[in-house]
């Protein structure tokens, strides 16, 4: 059986015999084997300096910006970025000289715990919804559960541009916006302003403290009577 092949090491096209030759000659196979170790060797020393530099940061309750980004496994530009964006803390000392705390990264670290990076191939997509597909099921906005989410820490997986919310997660924290069969009398906005007096602001407010069960028809919004 004859392949048509791209030489790994010099790039040249030839016939390999098998599906698993890489290589149009033994010297270039022999190249390939030796610049593969080395880069092995040289993987191997990077990982163990970072180990180094990491136990010998362990110790320490302030850092450089070069130092935080070594601990964190990131660049310079990128902890300048969070502290840009006041994600992380950072005190400046002088026109030269900034320190970033231990207890500031961890902190960072801490307010975004659950989302998780994930390749598509081990995705599960009926274990999750999207924004849309939670504003349709329970009858909110779509920006809304960006922001309830958030606040409220529901694990989420992001793929590329798109964010993915735990089906479980969401089913358990949005029961309460499911509306209930059994209810059969509501009040519009309208009705709740001229019978109690109350603003429009009041009305969600109270909505939203006391769980009152609501509902969207046509583009027209109802509250259960009963509570």
């Amino acid at each position: 059986m004859e392949v048509k092949r791209i030489c790994q090491w010099c790039g040249k096209p030839f016939i390999a015999q098998k599906t698993t030759t890489c290589y149009c000659s033994p010297q270039c196979s022999k190249r390939g084997y030796k610049h593969r170790i080395k880069e092995r060797k040289m993987e191997l020393r990077h990982m163990q300096e970072m180990q180094e530099l990491r136990s010998s940061l362990e110790k320490q309750e302030y850092f450089t910006f070069s130092q935080a980004a070594r601990l964190m496994g990131v660049s310079r530009q990128y902890i300048y970025k969070l502290v840009k964006e006041d994600k992380l803390r950072a005190s400046r000392l002088s026109g030269r000289m900034a320190l970033v705390r231990r207890a500031d990264i961890e902190l960072m670290l801490k307010s975004k715990p659950y989302e998780r990076l994930v390749a598509k191939n081990d995705f599960n997509i009926t274990e999750y919804y999207t924004a849309e597909e939670i504003a349709e099921k329970y009858k909110v906005n779509a920006k809304w559960v960006w922001t309830y989410t958030r606040q409220h820490k529901v694990p989420k997986v992001r793929i590329r541009q798109f964010n993915y919310y735990s089906r479980k997660h969401i089913d358990a924290a949005f029961a309460k916006y499911e509306v209930d069969s059994d209810l059969t009398e509501w009040y519009t906005p309208e009705e709740i302003q001229e019978k109690y007096g109350m603003t429009r602001v009041a009305i969600r407010s109270q909505v939203y403290r006391n769980n009152i069960p609501s509902k969207k028809e046509h583009g027209q919004i109802f509250y259960s009577k009963l509570h």
